[in-house]
């Protein structure tokens, strides 16, 4: 199951990235997947590093999976802060994009109105 990156709101205006799945895949490539998954948690700690850096309310969520099956980790903010989360979100949103683009079988990129 890959990791699925989703951004909701819309672009400069997000309010909302959660991070679901896990890259490491059953069959092929695991070493690239348990990396790739390192890197998409990292990302999630920079978000929530950020937040907490800038001063801006947010709520973390953390489901380890015991009710639908998969993890997921969601970092929400107020609309309010999303100028401020801006420059950030876009960040991340290209470095999660190009890490689909090079490893679809690990990552995948939603974005979600």
């Amino acid at each position: 199951m890959p990791t699925e990156v989703t951004f909701s709101g819309s672009p400069g205006r997000y309010t909302s990235i959660a991070f679901s799945g896990h890259s490491a895949v059953e069959d092929g490539d695991r070493d690239t997947g348990l990396r790739l998954c390192a890197t998409m948690s990292t990302l999630a700690s920079v978000v929530e590093a950020h937040m907490e850096t800038l001063g801006i309310g947010y709520s973390l969520s953390v489901d380890t999976g015991e009710t639908n099956g998969k993890p997921v980790r969601s970092i929400r903010w107020d609309i309010r802060d999303a100028d401020k989360v801006d420059s950030l979100s876009a960040t991340i949103r290209m470095v999660v994009s190009l890490l689909a683009m090079q490893y679809p079988d690990h990552i995948k990129l939603r974005d979600c109105g």
